[in-house]
């Protein structure tokens, strides 16, 4: 071979090795970049998974908030029909008083309006009657003595109603701030369970 043939040859050796060169460090970076996008990928896919698991146990928690609050309305909703019957069994008892009260206050009227009926009846027996004074008058005191005697009678029957009356009222109205406070207690616990 000729020296130029050799040149030749060497040159195109020379150029294919830094052809050889250059795609070694082409494929060396194409392998990093390999290795960096395989480790991006499974940290994308530890925070996936991550990220699942943290949605499964929220979906979990509000699972059970839900059952809670299911729970907490039938709870109210038996509380609540707990209170309207006592609520109306108070009614009842208020409007039996009311018409005991009444029928009471008619009775007392009644005996009243008979007993001014009855002196004046005497009253006028009397007018007609003056031939008999002493004896009329012995009578007449009697008569005023017994209806005194009724009078306080039905004084201290009154007493005792407007008492019994006053204790019922007191023991209603009790009640009446019991069930407003179980209301009340109900309403701040559901208010503080929906906030937290």
């Amino acid at each position: 071979m000729s020296i130029a043939g050799n040149d030749s040859l060497k040159l195109k050796l020379l150029a294919a090795t830094r052809r050889n060169l250059y795609k070694q460090k082409d494929v060396c970076k194409l392998r990093n970049m390999e290795h960096l996008f395989s480790e991006e990928i499974d940290t994308i896919s530890r925070d996936l998974n991550f990220v699942k698991q943290q949605l499964e146990m929220v979906l979990i928690k509000v699972s059970q908030c839900n059952h809670q609050l299911s729970m907490i309305d039938i709870c109210i909703t038996s509380e609540m029909t707990k209170i309207t019957a006592q609520m109306n069994n108070i009614r009842n008892l208020v409007r039996g008083f009311d018409e005991l009260f009444v029928e009471e206050c008619r009775v007392l009227e009644n005996y009243q309006r008979e007993l001014r009926e009855k002196e004046a009846a005497e009253q006028e027996a009397e007018k007609q009657k003056e031939k008999e004074a002493a004896k009329n008058k012995k009578q007449r005191d009697k008569d005023v003595a017994a209806i005194e005697h009724d009078c306080e009678a039905i004084e201290q029957e009154c007493v005792v109603l407007k008492k019994r009356n006053n204790a019922v009222m007191l023991k209603l109205k009790r009640k009446l701030i019991e069930t407003e406070n179980t209301r009340r207690d109900l309403l701040k616990k559901k208010q503080n369970e929906n906030q937290h």
